[in-house]
């Protein structure tokens, strides 16, 4: 920021909000302009400026404010509330589906006012939402400041189920908590129609193979100078980019679940079956949304790789654990900072596609974390000696939607062909 004051002043009351909002329009690449808008709220703080710079774009669709309560009635907003300090879902489950209803409330508010409480809906009002959310666009009913890129894409299937669902969870709540009279079943009335819910089934995003395949190289053999090659800074210590790197290429995890992996999660098993064989790494994954803890072989690659950055990894306090609720030691901790959710996507990955030569986006879109999942589930599934359904289930942790096989790790036999598969 040697270019923030234009007079060359070292003091801070010279920088001006007007000179703040220039440099954010023109100066100042887009992935950085959160520094700016910090460095306005901290200079508003200390009443050097009047106002900080605003987040999202300057001008707000219909003149709304990022507010969710606009436009809902008070009733509505009540029972909402209430709904929100009593539900026993986690955090991130309980605002996602409060939006959802805030923006049920809006639409009651604005087309039938006289029943803008949840206390007088009725089967015939619940049917004409439905219809009016499968008829939804993009950008309905919301209070967002950025404009949709295109307002009359129609929602999703999967999107109109889970509008249905979160308003089908507000009213069993308040029925089965006797918030509101039982006019009608939100099981029944609030269902997402059968020609929706058929269009909905897996749609795995795999990563062509060569393209892959050049991503795997460029991660084992990622260097220090390649960290700056997305003109990224350089944070972290290399050890631990490499673990998160080796992690995410031969792991198969969610992000949440990289993130979240604790100390010592890393387990080497003597092979019993061929003496004098390679050891079989295991990995202990922690519960996630559709499993508790289970443990499942990997690449020793991944556990070489964690194991050098657990050697170097300064002792860190013991992290929160949301979904448990445990204080854990977390593996990609560092200065007591859990590793940025957007690490993966914004940095490692875009690293690894430049070193690699590969562009950021393909035919399925742009290459995130979550699509290593899919590819290596179906490099599996397509070798020449295939896992079976149920063994690739417990490998790649219920990619394809089968009902849950819980206790149970892979043998000798079917690892060592994982660990083939993977390194090939």
């Amino acid at each position: 920021m040697r270019d923030l004051p234009v007079e060359r002043s070292p003091l801070l009351e010279d920088i001006s909000s007007e000179l703040l909002i220039e440099l954010h329009r023109t100066r100042v690449r887009e992935e950085r302009r959160w520094t700016l808008q910090r460095i306005s709220n901290a200079l508003c703080a200390l009443k050097i400026i009047e106002a900080p710079i605003r987040h999202g774009f300057e001008k707000a669709r219909d003149g709304q404010q990022r507010d969710i309560r606009i436009g809902v009635s008070n009733s509505w907003q009540a029972i909402a509330d209430r709904w929100l300090a009593t539900s026993t879902l986690s955090e991130n489950g309980r605002i996602e589906v409060y939006y959802l209803i805030m923006k049920a409330g809006r639409w009651i508010t604005a087309t039938h006012s006289e029943l803008a409480s949840p206390e007088l809906w009725t089967r015939e009002t619940a049917a004409a939402y439905v219809a009016a959310v499968c008829r939804m666009s993009v950008g309905t009913w919301v209070t967002q400041v950025k404009h949709p890129s295109d307002c009359r894409k129609p929602l999703t299937p999967r999107s109109i189920c889970g509008h249905l669902n979160a308003i089908r969870t507000f009213f069993r709540d308040c029925h089965e908590w006797e918030w509101v009279p039982r006019q009608f079943d939100p099981n029944h009335s609030l269902r997402a129609p059968t020609s929706v819910k058929s269009l909905i089934g897996p749609d795995p995003r795999v990563v062509a193979d060569d393209v892959w395949a050049k991503l795997v190289w460029a991660g084992l053999n990622l260097e220090e100078s390649d960290l700056r090659l997305t003109g990224s800074h350089y944070f972290y210590p290399l050890a631990l980019v490499r673990a998160l790197t080796m992690v995410w290429l031969f792991a198969g995890l969610r992000c949440d679940e990289i993130l979240r992996l604790r100390v010592g999660s890393i387990r080497w098993k003597d092979n019993e079956d061929q003496s004098g064989g390679p050891l079989t790494c295991l990995l202990h994954v922690p519960v996630n949304k559709t499993s508790t803890a289970f443990v499942k072989p990997v690449d020793p690659t991944v556990g070489e790789a964690v194991g050098k950055w657990e050697a170097v990894r300064p002792k860190q306090p013991a992290r929160l654990d949301k979904k448990t609720g445990e204080l854990v030691d977390l593996v990609f901790v560092y200065r007591t900072r859990r590793i940025s959710a957007r690490y993966l996507n914004q940095v490692i990955i875009p690293t690894l596609c430049t070193k690699a030569g590969v562009p950021r986006r393909d035919a399925r879109g742009a290459i995130t974390s979550h699509r290593a999942r899919a590819t290596i589930a179906t490099q599996l599934y397509n070798a020449k000696e295939p896992l079976s359904l149920f063994e690739l289930q417990r490998s790649i942790t219920r990619r394809f939607r089968l009902r849950r096989w819980r206790g149970h790790t892979l043998g000798p036999d079917i690892s060592n062909g994982i660990c083939a598969l993977l390194t090939c």
